[in-house]
């Protein structure tokens, strides 16, 4: 059956390349650029909660990932006022500019890859990645789903 071969086929391109920029990409969504890049994206002030899911971490790991940027002079917390129980993260320029040199970096290496790809096969590429994560993430369902199931049983 080719959908049991194309799997394997998969999962053996994914492991071929895992020790490359693959890797790289995947250890970004967890890690403290993705907190910085969060943060950025969304002005203002972030609880560290808010980044536990966003990051689809959990809360400790958030923490281990606050501390280390706070520590660079990366991030700020702060007792929210209002309510001192809540934490308010803030980004710093530096972290700021940390976020956009990585940003620009990752900008710079996909663009020559698409370069090289040429355009027909980019804007294929993409069709089907788009057309691969649609289907998988109505395979999966939503993150929330799964708690909102487990809550039910």
């Amino acid at each position: 059956m080719y959908a049991d071969e194309a799997a394997i086929a998969f999962y053996r391109v994914l492991g071929k390349y895992r020790d490359g920029r693959i890797g790289q990409i995947d250890m970004l969504h967890k890690g403290e650029i993705f907190v910085l890049g969060y943060l950025v994206m969304n002005p203002g002030v972030s609880m560290p909660g808010e980044l536990a899911q966003a990051t689809r971490t959990s809360t400790a790991r958030i923490a281990a990932i606050l501390g280390n940027l706070e520590e660079k002079g990366q991030i700020t917390r702060e007792i929210d006022k209002a309510d001192r129980r809540k934490i308010r993260v803030t980004v710093t320029e530096s972290g700021r500019e940390r976020a956009r040199a990585v940003w620009q970096k990752a900008q710079e290496f996909f663009r020559d890859v698409f370069a090289q790809m040429g355009e027909r096969d980019t804007a294929e590429f993409l069709r089907l990645f788009d057309r691969f994560l649609e289907l998988s993430n109505e395979r999966i369902g939503k993150p929330d789903d799964s708690k909102k199931r487990e809550n039910r049983n």
